[in-house]
């Protein structure tokens, strides 16, 4: 499984990723500066401190937040038609997910990822159209940290 490693990316591979994740950028910007817009897009913190660089949404809680949240390890599949980042929205804080790429986030974007349905019409045996719910974005669970 590949993980996003902003640290390892340089030059083209940096500008790419930033282009996807529709960061405005001067075409002469420095690999430093591009890495740390990269790192605000998904939401690590801003030197890779606390956090593997390896797709960690949210870091670690501080040891002062001694309260018991669940932290989910999910991958969202990739679509062959839709190669934006998922936008995933918890009390006011918004991040984007990047599909194929196993990330950490916290049970409330969790939550979010798994009430996203969209309603579609298929076709029944009788030839009646009926209306399914399935998710928006298909994803998998990989690990659940308790905290």
């Amino acid at each position: 499984m590949s993980e996003l490693n902003v640290n390892d990316l340089h030059g083209d591979e940096l500008k790419k990723q930033a282009e996807v994740l529709d960061i405005q950028f001067a075409h002469n910007i420095s690999d430093e500066k591009l890495r740390e817009k990269v790192r605000e897009a998904l939401g690590q913190s801003p030197s890779g401190e606390g956090s593997s660089g390896a797709g960690d949404i949210d870091p670690e809680p501080k040891p002062e937040a001694t309260k018991k949240t669940k932290r989910y390890k999910i991958k969202i599949h990739k679509d062959g038609k839709d190669k934006q980042p998922v936008p995933l929205a918890c009390n006011g804080k918004v991040v984007r997910v990047m599909r194929g790429h196993a990330v950490t986030i916290s049970e409330g974007h969790y939550n979010s990822l798994k009430n996203a349905i969209k309603v579609v019409q298929t076709q029944n045996e009788k030839g009646e159209m009926e209306q399914e719910e399935v998710q928006s974005y298909p994803f998998e669970v990989l690990e659940i940290i308790e905290g």
